[in-house]
């Protein structure tokens, strides 16, 4: 993190312990800025992919229901196969979320 923080000074406005992209609000932002932070986001995406995809499914069930009511396990891995299959070219990962393997 220190070393992307390192190549993204020029980016970047730190106030204290925030860290925000630069904007130059006379021209009504540097659009460029939002581009390079893109550029050098986080690689570990692909490392949670998986869990990330459960706990969207998850939350489609609305929060206080999955919490309180809990929520039917078959369904779940229905909707997180849709989301995994939804973001097959987004992210490349070897092993995602499949109906055939569950």
């Amino acid at each position: 993190m220190e070393i992307g923080l390192f190549h993204l000074d020029s980016y970047l406005d730190k106030k204290g312990s925030i860290i925000e992209p630069k904007v130059d609000s006379a021209i009504g932002g540097d659009l460029g800025n939002y581009f390079m932070l893109y550029y050098y986001r986080n690689p570990l995406n692909g490392i949670f992919f998986n869990e990330s995809i459960i706990l969207a499914s998850m939350h489609s069930f609305g929060i206080v229901s999955e919490w309180q009511q809990g929520i039917d396990l078959d369904l779940l891995f229905q909707r997180s196969c849709y989301l995994s299959d939804l973001l097959k070219y987004e992210e490349f990962i070897q092993f995602r979320i499949q109906k055939n393997d569950r």
